[in-house]
């Protein structure tokens, strides 16, 4: 089994967009739960409403904005249509961005790492059980794990308490605005993926690279430098 304690750096991962390539599937499974009501989701109010947020604030960010119609069912109803949607969806498909894994094991031999998640732990847990991911990270905080969602820092904060690491030698890896918000919200450093967003709204994170499998130990390395630095 991995002793973590020898290593004296960590990661906390975002999920989707930065993992798995399920942002459209997410997208797709909101879109049909609210076609059930008659109403219409496009591409620009999901970015807006629930990308990078958990399943539940997208909803009420979704029923702020489309009123009455939304409110007859409840956020734990819509929660869970919307889940039976995206396990339906991802059945038979392989979501994780090619690479991906093999970036994620290169990255366990020198940093703990962890996911941090908006998702709902039986989404995670199905698509996880067939891929060497959970024997890499030490935990994984879902969407039931916290009382707030992304981009409040609650999520990030309670990584880094379990990682028992100092704030500067913690970075995060995001893909949505939210989520880097909630990086720099908590004091972590923040690698930005373009894998989702526009790269405008990703402006706040330390470094931006187009893909999760540009991400390398040197990389990493020199951002913790960086920091130490600065605090020293």
């Amino acid at each position: 089994m991995k002793d973590y304690r020898e290593l004296q750096y960590g990661i906390l991962f975002d999920y989707n967009g930065v993992i798995a390539d399920d942002e459209l599937v997410h997208e797709i499974a909101f879109g049909q739960t609210l076609k059930s009501m008659g109403l219409e989701l496009t591409a620009n109010t999901y970015q807006n409403c629930c990308l990078g947020r958990t399943d539940a604030d997208g909803f009420r960010e979704l029923s702020e904005l489309f009123g009455a119609p939304l409110r007859q069912m409840s956020i734990s109803d819509l929660v869970e249509q919307k889940g039976k949607h995206y396990q339906h969806l991802v059945a038979d498909i392989d979501i994780f961005y090619p690479g991906v894994i093999d970036t994620i094991e290169i990255l366990a031999k020198h940093f703990r790492l962890a996911i941090v998640t908006s998702s709902q732990r039986a989404d995670i847990d199905a698509a996880l059980q067939s891929t060497s991911i959970p024997r890499l990270v030490e935990f994984i905080l879902t969407a039931e794990d916290v009382t707030h969602g992304k981009p409040n820092p609650q999520g990030y904060l309670i990584g880094a308490n379990r990682l028992s690491l100092p704030l500067n030698r913690i970075a995060v890896v995001e893909d949505s605005a939210s989520g880097v918000a909630a990086a720099v919200a908590a004091g972590l450093c923040c690698i930005a993926v373009k894998q989702t967003t526009e790269v405008e709204r990703l402006h706040h994170a330390d470094i931006i690279v187009d893909n999760t499998t540009d991400i390398t130990p040197k990389m990493v390395k020199g951002l913790f430098v960086g920091l130490e630095n600065i605090n020293d």
